[in-house]
């Protein structure tokens, strides 16, 4: 994939704007696609998913199943825990854990949004570049970007 999609501004859309990039689809294709697997359980349209507090896919359950019934498998991350207050540690703390990526291979990361405090954003590595889907910065972000910032970092595995 070599476009990175942005999510509208003001909604919580990134992790259906990565699985769109992930997918090699546009935002209509990807909920037309939607549509058609769940129809009776999600919006069809994004600005029915728009209205939602967690929009679907946004969950990465919800994220792994729609890949999967596409072909394309998330490989194994690592989530560390602080044992104190039970709160998530980054991935890219060298004081708290690392952890060894193939950096060539593509993959959803999860990490710290710079919109809503506390919260995950989803963006996606293509071996490359962090393509990021909010609209309020660059199409192509450097990895370093984040560093101190990543939490979550699982692999795209095409089946097929």
């Amino acid at each position: 994939m070599s476009k990175t999609i942005k999510q509208p501004i003001g909604s919580k859309l990134c992790g259906p704007a990565c699985v769109a990039m992930i997918c090699d689809y546009d935002f209509d294709t990807l909920f037309t696609k939607l549509a058609q697997i769940y129809v009776k359980h999600v919006g069809k349209t994004i600005s029915e998913h728009m209205e939602l507090d967690v929009p679907y896919l946004s969950r990465l359950t919800e994220i792994a199943g729609f890949l999967a019934y596409h072909d394309i498998m998330l490989g194994v991350s690592a989530l560390a825990i602080n044992a104190d207050t039970g709160g998530r540690l980054c991935l890219c703390d060298a004081n708290e854990i690392t952890i060894m990526v193939n950096r060539e291979c593509p993959a959803l990361v999860g990490v710290d949004s710079e919109n809503y405090p506390n919260t995950l954003h989803w963006v996606y590595w293509d071996g490359e570049f962090i393509r990021d889907p909010n609209p309020n910065v660059p199409d192509t972000r450097c990895l370093s970007d984040f560093c101190g910032k990543i939490y979550d970092w699982y692999p795209i595995i095409r089946l097929i």
